[in-house]
């Protein structure tokens, strides 16, 4: 406390990023302040006014540091970056990295088509959207093929051959074909436009063209045709969700809000577009931050840097918005105002994702504190039982994965915080000959410490270093890879599981670990295991059916259909070379005369 007593008082008044660290030097926390010297000290007084998360996280805090910055802007951007870099336990970590689905179009062309993107580009395109709470674009896109028969397809119109004739939707009546001649260009443009009305939430005009071909399917007796249509009118209905009164149909705003009841906290965000709430998305999450303002600037940071912002983002309070505004429209290159609002209907929307907050808390609580145990409990958990040097928030599995020491394959599965992180998983594709799954092990353990002692700084999976290394195998498998470690000089904490009783095995114990079946310590080792395991054995399929199309595509009558009939029967091109005529004949597809230039082939 001496060290952090001495760099309180010589806190600077000034804008930037604190970065709290624990007693291993490992980063915990970052946060971003106006006034340095401000925030910092309120985390080392009046203790008693802190949530649980805070208390937890600032008892362990050793040490800080800190990055000045020219204004809070650059501080919020430096924040969301150094968070993306180091993901700290106790910052908020979005996972959810998926983009809502947009329709655009491009007017200028000559015969536009409707397309669905997941990125909104300052390309000239008019975009429509977001589309979540159960509206599906390519079903909107099928409706508008279905009302206004526009063309879906690629050609340019400009440039089709002399021969060219009119694809299938033309001839069953779901384009106006203007590669035929059909229609002007004029009149194309027109139906876009009604398509664009549609997709703005004008639905009167498509309900009508839904309706009467609904009609004339029914008193034709095509049931089941008549049926999709009236589903089709449902789905427009939902577009409809909810209309806001008074609200200005050129609205296209976000409204978000953080509820927390002192240890979990839930985001909501409320999406609005051409006056309608569209959708809305909550965001469970948990962090260390000491006020509400700093987690819920955070959160806005971090999700807009996956997500395309609308002009407008409503919150209930001021969390430094011109701070905000200036970060978001700088990286977006136009006007994005984060307004706190205070009266009116913007108000009444940012109530709103308040009371949506406070009841997804209260209605999931439990789901989330369930969440939370079988990750980050499961991680202090495993900790405890083996008696780890420290919280193993950073977790890497190895496997390996052959057929006889042939298309030797091995993976490395990435967990953060008791979760599988997909995007730092990485395979290897083993160099050495020959049945030797401990050389094997050795093998991969060097290339991936090498890749760190290297400076692998461009790839995170390699260029961070584990808090705990796992082995898929036995005692052998640990100590052999152990000593590429020693020789390495990489001070990383190893253990193995052998799979028979789930036994966990340490350096420099004797007796293997047995955790309890229900223990959410074993549940996540096992968890990371079959990751690791899943992975190895997808990527050594993948070599070894590369491997054998390889060698039976040579065969002359054998193709892909005969290949496939081939390898499900025999699994392996070894298995397939001592197969006799007789058993090749029993597969689908081989006669005799083939089976006879397979086992010739072979033979020589």
């Amino acid at each position: 406390m001496s060290v952090i007593e001495k760099k309180l008082k010589n806190l600077p008044d000034e804008s930037g990023v604190y970065i709290m660290l624990d007693e291993n030097k490992c980063i915990i926390y970052i946060g971003k302040a106006k006034s340095l010297k401000n925030r910092v000290r309120q985390y080392f007084h009046s203790k008693r006014s802190f949530n649980d998360k805070t208390l937890a996280m600032v008892t362990k805090i050793a040490d800080f540091n800190y990055i000045i910055t020219h204004n809070e802007a650059d501080a919020i951007a430096l924040e969301a970056n150094l968070i993306k870099k180091h993901k700290p336990p106790y910052n908020i970590l979005l996972k959810d990295d998926k983009r809502f689905p947009y329709i655009c179009i491009d007017l200028r062309k000559q015969y536009p088509v409707f397309k669905i993107t997941r990125r909104l580009k300052k390309d000239g395109c008019k975009y429509f959207g977001p589309f979540m709470g159960g509206i599906r674009a390519s079903e909107l896109l099928e409706i508008i093929g279905d009302a206004f028969m526009l063309k879906s397809c690629k050609l340019n119109i400009a440039k089709k051959s002399k021969n060219h004739r009119p694809c299938l939707n033309y001839h069953i009546g779901k384009c106006v074909a203007p590669c035929k001649g059909e229609i002007t260009e004029k009149e194309y443009k027109k139906l876009v436009l009604s398509a664009c009305n549609f997709l703005k939430g004008n639905d009167d005009e498509i309900n009508e063209i839904l309706f009467n071909q609904m009609q004339k399917l029914s008193d034709s007796q095509q049931y089941e045709a008549a049926a999709a249509v009236r589903d089709r009118i449902a789905m427009i209905k939902k577009l409809k969700i909810k209309r806001v009164a008074a609200l200005p149909r050129s609205i296209a705003a976000d409204a978000v809000a953080y509820f927390s009841d002192g240890k979990y906290g839930v985001i909501s965000l409320l999406v609005i577009r051409e006056g309608n709430i569209v959708g809305a998305k909550n965001f469970a999450l948990q962090s260390g931050a000491l006020f509400a303002d700093e987690t819920l600037s955070s959160f806005i940071a971090q999700y807009y840097s996956h997500n395309a912002p609308p002009k407008e983002i409503i919150i209930g309070s001021d969390i430094g918005n011109e701070a905000l505004e200036f970060y978001l429209s700088k990286k977006f290159d136009f006007k994005i105002k984060v307004l706190h609002a205070k009266k009116g209907n913007k108000k009444k929307l940012a109530d709103m994702a308040a009371e949506n907050a406070k009841e997804y808390l209260y209605k999931y609580i439990e789901d989330i504190k369930y969440k939370s145990e079988l990750t980050e409990g499961a991680v202090k958990q495993l900790s405890q039982m083996l008696k780890l040097k420290k919280l193993p928030r950073k977790i890497e599995c190895y496997d390996i994965s052959h057929i006889s020491g042939t298309d030797k394959t091995a993976s490395m599965a990435v967990f953060t915080d008791g979760e599988k992180n997909a995007s730092l998983y990485r395979r290897f594709k083993i160099v050495l000959e020959g049945n030797d799954d401990f050389g094997s092990m050795q093998e991969v353990i060097r290339r991936r410490f090498n890749r760190y002692t290297d400076g692998a700084v461009f790839d995170e999976s390699f260029s961070v270093l584990p808090d705990l290394v796992i082995i898929d195998g036995g005692k052998g498998q640990l100590s052999s890879a152990a000593k590429i470690l020693d020789k390495l000089d990489i001070d990383v904490e190893i253990i193995s599981i052998a799979k028979r009783n789930e036994e966990i095995f340490k350096l420099n114990n004797n007796m293997p670990f047995i955790l309890p079946p229900s223990s959410l310590a074993l549940r996540l080792v096992q968890r990371i295991r079959d990751e690791a395991h899943r992975f190895a054995l997808s990527y050594h399929k993948k070599l070894r059916e590369k491997h054998i199309a390889s060698e039976l595509d040579n065969i002359k009558g054998i193709g892909e259909k005969k290949r496939k009939a081939l390898i499900k029967t025999f699994g392996s091109v070894e298995n397939i070379k001592n197969a006799d005529i007789n058993a090749l004949t029993k597969v689908e597809g081989i006669s005799g005369g083939l089976a006879k230039n397979i086992a010739e082939y072979f033979g020589k």
